[in-house]
């Protein structure tokens, strides 16, 4: 957490970070809040605010209260002073997905400051972000020059290096850092090595490092045990039945729209069609917002976790309650995303809502649903390939094997639960959208009352000019390509240990 403040903490700023180090982020921020009351420019309660709102999911307003504490903090260092409060507060908003807002205090950091390292680096990392990447390799460059011995610097560069077309300045400097073995950065350095060797076409070179990379990051401590998402869905398809459903009968709201719900599986090509659907004039797209499990937290407080499955403490508050919470999440949708009013539609797109889909179904029986689709080889290569933030879900992909039970866990999933309960849904296939996107989205436009706009085929310049906070942000800010359609083919032979679990799923989605 950035810590501005260059006065000694009050005793209430102490007990909010003391609260904050305890993981408390609820009581820490409430006693943030008393002190920006007693005084409203304490920069170090702003911040300290900020990177609580940031962990509990409200983003939007971590991003106004972080960008806040920047403001007041530039305008109280000297010329003379250390910067790097500024440049605790970039790294925070970087946190929170605003990395367009972050360049401002790094812009200042290096105004006062040029030779920072750090700041170069932070530089580089927003620039990447935004997909600015040649501007990203030259601030990179910057940061490994002031700074030659900083491997996170350099592994840097050699991914903005690679995403320049320089494959083979990159593949040299990974490899001299993957020798190395440095503890800090080494799986890092082995994944991306392997994700260059795959640009090349060396697949047999590149799925050992990335297989290398999952087991060094499986070793680290504190990482969470699979298997508790897939007892999770199990639960849910028990729980949530035919007979449950047809006991909601909850009318609609009328005073906006349903959401319209766009999920699948990591790496199946959500974040392009969010942004070619989000380039329509009436749609808002909520990105990775999570304004489902937000609502599912209220549900909690509203009837706390008691060993009862969460249909039948939703069911204990009846219709009043399933109303409270679809008002819930109106609420956050309406203040986190400005946009959103009775006259747009809500994309609610966070991918592994397909695990949530019993509690959509319930708040929200009416809404329409696209549902993702790619060559399920396609996906759980490209998942095996990322690097992930760790989570329950992300670290199923530290193991090839481990990733693709995990996908078929989601998928079977999705097939009991998509017939059991019957939502109003619809496919969005990722190789039709790269091979004729107008074709592939019109038709679905029309079934939600929309007409095709021709911003939409230019969806990646809307994207420049905003940010997109999944892995896919590379990809986002191009124009349309189908390159990625069969990568697997490359690596065909690393599938016949998996192929027992994925065969259905390729059958049944049509890839067989």
């Amino acid at each position: 957490m950035a810590s501005p403040a260059s006065t000694p903490p009050s005793p209430l700023l102490r007990q909010a970070r003391e609260c904050l180090l305890q993981g408390d982020l609820s009581a820490a921020s409430a006693l943030f809040r008393q002190v920006l009351e007693r005084e409203p420019g304490a920069d170090a309660a702003l911040a300290g605010l900020g990177h609580c709102l940031g962990r509990l999911g409200r983003e939007r307003e971590a991003v106004a209260t972080l960008r806040q504490a920047a403001s007041l903090v530039g305008r109280r260092l000297g010329s003379k002073d250390d910067p790097a409060p500024l440049l605790d507060l970039a790294w925070e908003l970087q946190q929170v997905g605003a990395a367009r807002d972050s360049l401002a205090p790094i812009e200042q950091a290096l105004r006062r400051r040029p030779v920072l390292a750090r700041a170069h680096h932070l530089k580089a990392l927003a620039l990447e972000r935004c997909g600015d990447f040649k501007a990203a390799r030259l601030s990179a460059g910057r940061a490994l020059a002031l700074a030659p011995g900083e491997l996170n610097a350099a592994v840097l560069l050699a991914s903005l290096e690679a995403r320049c077309g320089d494959l083979e300045g990159a593949r040299r400097r990974l490899q001299g850092i993957v020798a190395s073995r440095h503890g800090a950065v080494h799986s890092r350095a082995v994944l991306e090595l392997g994700r260059v060797l795959d640009k090349q076409g060396d697949a047999q070179g590149a799925f050992p490092l990335f297989v290398r990379a999952g087991a060094l990051q499986r070793a680290r401590p504190g990482r969470r045990t699979e298997g508790q998402v897939a007892a999770w869905m199990l639960r849910e398809q028990a729980h949530c039945r035919r007979s449950w459903l047809a006991g909601l009968t909850d009318p609609p709201e009328e005073d906006q729209a349903d959401p319209i719900f766009l999920m699948g599986f990591y790496r199946s090509g959500t974040t392009l069609m969010e942004q070619m659907l989000a380039a329509h004039s009436t749609i808002v797209s909520s990105g990775e917002a999570g304004l489902i499990p937000q609502t599912m937290a209220e549900l909690d407080r509203l009837a706390p976790p008691d060993g009862r499955h969460w249909s039948e403490r939703m069911g204990g508050l009846g219709a009043d309650g399933r109303r409270h919470l679809r008002r819930h999440y109106w609420r956050l949708a309406r203040a986190w995303f400005p946009g959103c009013t009775a006259d747009t539609r809500l994309l609610d797109k966070t991918t592994l809502n397909t695990v949530n889909l019993g509690f959509i179904r319930a708040l929200f029986p009416r809404a329409p649903i696209l549902f993702a689709l790619r060559d399920p080889r396609d996906v759980c290569l490209s998942c095996f390939m990322q690097a992930f933030a760790p989570g329950p879900l992300t670290d199923h992909f530290l193991d090839w094997q481990e990733g693709v039970r995990f996908y078929a866990a989601v998928m079977d999933h999705w097939n009991v639960l998509s017939q059991e309960l019957t939502p109003d849904w619809r496919p969005l296939r990722y190789e039709s959208l790269t091979a004729d996107p107008r074709g592939t989205l019109e038709p679905l436009l029309d079934w939600l009352g929309l007409a095709w706009e021709g911003a939409q085929a230019r969806f990646h310049e809307q994207a420049r000019a905003g940010e997109i906070v999944t892995p896919s942000f590379a990809e986002a800010v191009r124009p349309i390509y189908g390159h990625a359609v069969g990568r697997w083919q490359a690596y065909a032979p690393f599938f016949a240990p998996v192929e027992g679990f994925l065969a259905p799923h390729v059958a049944g989605f049509g890839y067989g």
